[in-house]
């Protein structure tokens, strides 16, 4: 009856980690939006920056030149593992015009600097194009892939290509892309 106890006890404790971790995953993201930047740009300034605690712990100070550190790190890691699947595919030699990029990493700053030094290649940031209106998507990186996908879906529909996938394609497509999954991570 006392290991029912403390996996019952062991399980609320996870679920109260997990509270807490969508905590500090809201304040990491917010924080690395503001202050972090994935290129080491010295510039004699040292800033601290307030962490908020969780889980009954005290507010602690990080200096933005550490934070900076941290993240070019894993930022460097990222790149180098994509350039060296790029390498490993033959796909780097088929890409002369560069790279770009999308989504919400790519905001943050220094990003395009770090991927040039990596890759050696011109790289820029993907903004939605082709549209009018809507001025927070249409400057923002976060939006580019999907808007794509909706103004080719949308060129497709009228030129009359109205393909429907069927269930065994479906099913097919999904085998594929987690055989690659696997294969791949």
């Amino acid at each position: 009856m006392k290991r029912v106890y403390i996996a019952g006890k062991l399980n609320g404790n996870a679920v109260e980690y997990i509270k807490n971790c969508h905590q500090m995953i809201k304040y990491a993201e917010e924080i690395k939006m503001k202050h972090a930047c994935a290129w080491n740009r010295p510039d004699g300034s040292e800033i601290m920056l307030e962490i908020p605690g969780v889980v009954q712990r005290q507010t602690r100070e990080i200096s933005q030149k550490i934070l900076t550190n941290i993240i070019a790190a894993r930022y460097e890691e990222l790149f180098t593992l994509v350039h060296a699947e790029l390498r490993r595919s033959g796909f780097s030699e088929l890409i002369s015009a560069g790279i770009v990029l999308t989504g919400g990493a790519s905001k943050t700053s220094g990003v395009v600097e770090l991927a040039e030094q990596v890759f050696q290649l011109p790289i820029r940031l993907g903004m939605p194009q082709n549209i009018s209106g809507m001025v927070e998507i249409i400057n923002n990186p976060v939006y580019a892939t999907g808007v794509g996908l909706l103004l080719i879906g949308y060129q497709h529909y009228q030129q009359g290509k109205n393909e429907t996938v069927t269930l065994g394609e479906h099913k097919k497509l999904w085998a594929k892309m987690k055989s690659w999954f696997k294969g791949n991570f």
